[in-house]
């Protein structure tokens, strides 16, 4: 019985230990003047953060936030721009991410998406979810009019409305749906190159 025990104790560290290392996101790189704040006052970023709290990022002119989540998923912000960034949402006793929410209050994001880790990001901008199944996509938000896009280069997003029990719109390459006051439009074929990717 103490057998058992204690390798059901270990077992456990070693899942616990599993669960803590699916908490963090890394800051990858960062140029320009960048500010962050967990709770409180906001500060300048002078180097690379490791974080597993809830944070918030804005970017200032010329400048923008590369972060890296679990599973090789990338997210870059660009200049002008404020995300919140909350933890993963770990199943329960597992070491297994259910989903990762990254909030979009103004400005505009990239979101590479790897296919381990496809499903686990979920973005929000306004009142519209975005979950990204695969590939290269942007998000756009212009929070004084509460508008925005979705803009897939390759890969595929669902997109919805907050609270609709309606089915996700499907986005797919070279697509793009628009969002106004909360409201979806329909697809329509997106002009890729006009946006910035790097």
């Amino acid at each position: 019985i103490l057998v058992i025990t204690i390798k059901n104790k270990r077992d456990a560290t070693k899942r616990e230990e599993a669960r803590e290392k699916l908490l963090f996101t890394n800051i990858t790189e960062f140029l320009g003047t960048v500010e962050y704040r967990r709770k409180g006052d906001w500060s300048t970023l002078n180097k690379n953060l490791n974080f597993k709290e809830d944070y918030s990022f804005r970017t200032s002119e010329d400048s923008s936030l590369s972060m890296q989540m679990q599973f090789d998923n990338t997210i870059k912000v660009y200049s002008s721009s404020e995300v919140l960034v909350n933890p993963p949402v770990l199943e329960k006793n597992e070491p297994k991410i259910n989903k990762q929410v990254i909030e979009l209050d103004r400005g505009e994001l990239t979101a590479i998406i790897s296919i381990g880790g496809r499903g686990l990001i979920h973005i929000k901008a306004s009142n519209v979810y975005i979950v990204a199944q695969s590939g290269l996509f942007k998000v756009l938000y212009n929070d004084e009019e509460d508008r925005g896009e979705v803009v897939v280069k390759n890969g595929l997003v669902e997109v919805s409305e907050a609270g609709s029990s309606g089915k996700p719109v499907k986005l797919s390459g070279f697509y793009k749906v628009t969002f106004e006051k909360g409201e979806l439009s329909s697809p329509t074929q997106a002009s890729v190159i006009q946006y910035d990717w790097h």
